[in-house]
């Protein structure tokens, strides 16, 4: 209870620096929740006594405990890192369309959309890029389709 607010403070410091630099790749985390279920000062009671002091010895200790805590139990439980991806939208004539679709999925591409422009041969084919397999992908495309093929890419999230 009181011993809890008196260290609040510490608790919150010391999940947030777990959560700052997460324990696989030293990068952020997302959508991460810690539930603390038992909260126990244990020790002789001239020991445990002057928790309340913000910047002792006391704050120190539970800051680390909390953030070496977090990360344990974040490895401990099921875990995934995320890939940054594109909307990827390639613009093509119907004659190229097969050798876009092949550069595509070379490039781990999952194709979600394709629509023909009403009056004319041209395909607009949607597609979800990873980040990393964006690099070369306009020449490719240009290379592989003779210069028939374009392509947009926009952030579309991880």
């Amino acid at each position: 209870g009181d011993r809890v607010r008196e260290v609040e403070g510490a608790l919150i410091t010391g999940f947030q620096l777990s959560t700052l630099s997460g324990p696989l790749c030293e990068e952020p985390m997302e959508g991460v929740a810690f539930v603390v279920d038992d909260v126990r000062f244990t020790g002789p009671p001239d020991e445990v006594h002057g928790v309340s002091d913000s910047y002792g010895p006391w704050s120190g200790q539970v800051i680390s405990a909390v953030k070496e805590g977090c990360r344990a139990a974040f490895l401990a439980g099921e875990r995934r890192l995320v890939e940054a991806v594109f909307d990827c939208q390639v613009t093509t004539q119907v004659d190229s369309l097969g050798k876009a679709y092949s550069v595509l999925s070379k490039r781990r591409a999952r194709v979600v959309d394709e629509q023909m422009r009403d009056g004319t041969d041209t395909f607009v084919v949607s597609s979800i890029l990873p980040v990393a397999e964006s690099f070369g992908l306009a020449d490719d495309l240009r290379k592989q389709t003779s210069g028939a093929a374009t392509c947009h890419l926009t952030m579309a999230g991880w």
